[in-house]
């Protein structure tokens, strides 16, 4: 997915290349702390995200800006397209101040936090 959002002209990091062999290991919570200190919107397919408390205190702490697919289980393709098909969305909701938390959908995004 990372290859076909790049050719796109999207810029980005993925998780393995920021944090390489501890990939797997690091915390969600860790991860979201550093987009948001450096003011890096996410991208994820993590939609409970917004459900659990560590990661909604450090999304409220640091002021995430957080883009989620609406579906689970797309195939890469159909993340890549949804995504592309909301970028202009996406660049716009990225104006706003943080926290925010928006729903990723096949045709819109919906603001899902805070409420």
């Amino acid at each position: 997915m990372p290859e076909a959002l790049r050719a796109a002209g999207w810029l980005l990091q993925t998780h393995h290349e920021v944090f390489g062999e501890r990939d797997e290991a690091v915390p969600d919570a860790e991860w979201l702390e550093r987009c948001g200190r450096a003011g890096t919107p996410v991208l994820t397919k993590d939609g409970r995200l917004r459900y659990r408390p560590e990661e909604v205190a450090v999304i409220v702490q640091h002021r995430v800006k957080a883009f989620v697919l609406a579906r689970r289980g797309l195939r890469a393709a159909e993340q890549v397209d949804r995504f592309q098909r909301n970028r202009e969305a996406i660049v716009g909701a990225c104006t706003e101040e943080g926290p925010i938390v928006y729903s990723v959908q096949a045709d819109r995004i919906a603001r899902v936090f805070p409420p």
